[in-house]
């Protein structure tokens, strides 16, 4: 998807990748899987892992997937926002002009973008 959209060429200023990890048990075991995912994005937002019905196990956060991502590409721009207002409020003030943000997962990510655009409207009347 990712390589899609910089295909088009110039179109975009930046690139938001905002990935929602879904399932402990599949991030405990394949988090590293996830390093090269997201190569053509600018920025790279990492959310906690959306558990799906699945049990909590002890250590096992998106913090796995951003750590895979910084160990493979040492330069790249990730961050980690385990707090939904937290990540929220950030990609609400990173996202400017002529950039795109694209939300991944499989679970509450779904709503992500509504609540964006509802606190960029709130920021700019100076809420």
């Amino acid at each position: 998807m990712l390589r899609g959209v910089r295909a088009e060429g110039e179109q975009w200023k930046r690139v938001i990748a905002v990935f929602q990890p879904n399932r402990f048990h599949r991030m405990a075991v394949m988090s590293d899987a996830y390093r090269d995912a997201f190569v053509d994005a600018d920025v790279v937002v990492v959310t906690d892992i959306y558990a799906s019905g699945t049990e909590r196990i002890e250590g096992v956060t998106g913090r796995l997937v951003v750590d895979a991502v910084r160990a493979a590409h040492p330069t790249a721009r990730v961050e980690w926002r385990e707090h939904r207002s937290d990540l929220v409020d950030f990609v609400a003030r990173e996202c400017g002009d002529g950039d795109l943000c694209i939300s991944m997962g499989c679970g509450d990510i779904e709503t992500f973008p509504d609540e964006v655009v509802a606190r960029r409207r709130e920021l700019s009347r100076g809420d």
